[in-house]
């Protein structure tokens, strides 16, 4: 199979992850390791199957999360939610590891301090070159999309834009890259889709944050990626549009300064303490909690329609719960 992204290589990268793995790693790992010790759970169905442990976690901490050891069918039939195989190829694989260690060290490692008032704590970062970032961010939501992730897909028009942007601008080297970037013409191109990024504060040991992609919302997507929150417009027009609610993220964007990244000179970056990103991650449980709950309850419902041929009472459902739950 061809690479999805270059489409002249053959696809042979295996374990790529779908977003960088520093950027996720604290999410599945107390020590932020970035690979093999990994506990990840999915949050998306009832019948949501054990966590994916790394190869590298410790027997004794599997007992611990799940209460017994993995059965020898779980351990092979193990499936890493955040990483990839054959989607595309080494040569790609290594251009995005490029333009991500561009972010890690001019954005990420550069905005750790958490210490203001304010709810919304917006930076400019004026050193940052505006299409490097631009390409970090379409690397990332590309990714997202060839892999169908969480169930999300671009307009098809701005994925394929978006893919011959990062072919078009994308080298091996950062050099390279800055200087197709700097020779274009027309690269006032890679700034018509409008984005905000948002980047939480994070307490060491805490694995409490989330990889999500709302499916339903498309003015803007939304992404969860740990720590950061991304909010793409895949038309430039539809950033004329309020933000669609997100768990009470874009409620909080709403009542803040202009956060907007678009045809930008600066690159503007919002910080969150944990106050306020707390608060969110709440909400998400309790939206999550009340859609599994309705679940259950319908599962309940059906199987006792199928097996006495009516439709139960509130209080025979609501029994049933307590013997589930075990709630006496």
């Amino acid at each position: 199979m061809k690479c999805r992204i270059c489409h002249t290589k053959e696809a042979n990268q295996t374990g790529a992850h779908i977003f960088p793995a520093w950027m996720i790693s604290s999410a599945f790992d107390e020590e932020s390791r970035t690979r093999d010790h990994e506990i990840i759970w999915t949050i998306r169905t009832v019948n949501t199957p054990r966590p994916f442990f790394g190869r590298q976690v410790k027997p004794d901490k599997i007992v611990e999360t799940i209460g017994r050891e993995l059965w020898e069918d779980e351990i092979k039939n193990q499936i890493n939610p955040v990483t990839m195989d054959h989607i595309w190829c080494r040569d790609c694989e290594k251009r995005f590891s490029m333009i991500e260690e561009y972010f890690l060290i001019n954005v990420d490692r550069k905005t750790e301090n958490f210490n203001f008032g304010e709810t919304c704590h917006i930076l400019t970062l004026e050193s940052v070159n505006v299409f490097l970032v631009r390409l970090f961010i379409y690397s990332v939501v590309v990714r997202a999309d060839l892999v169908n992730f969480a169930g999300f897909k671009l307009y098809s028009k701005t994925q394929k834009r978006l893919v011959k942007f990062l072919n078009r601008y994308l080298a091996p080297d950062l050099s390279e890259t800055i200087k197709r970037i700097d020779q274009s013409y027309n690269k006032g191109q890679l700034l018509r889709y409008p984005f905000r990024l948002i980047k939480t504060e994070h307490i060491k040991g805490d694995t409490s944050n989330l990889i999500y992609i709302h499916d339903r919302y498309e003015k803007p997507y939304c992404f969860l990626i740990n720590r950061y929150i991304l909010q793409f417009y895949g038309k430039g027009n539809h950033a004329i549009h309020k933000p669609t609610s997100f768990y009470g993220i874009s409620g909080i964007i709403s009542k803040s300064s202009n956060i907007r990244n678009y045809k930008e000179t600066s690159f503007r970056l919002c910080l969150w303490n944990r106050d306020v990103w707390r608060k969110v991650l709440d909400r998400i449980v309790e939206v999550q909690a009340t859609i599994e709950f309705k679940q259950i309850v319908k599962m309940v419902v059906n199987g006792y329609r199928k097996t006495y041929g009516y439709k139960p009472s509130r209080d025979q459902v609501n029994e049933m719960l307590k013997r589930i739950f075990d709630l006496n």
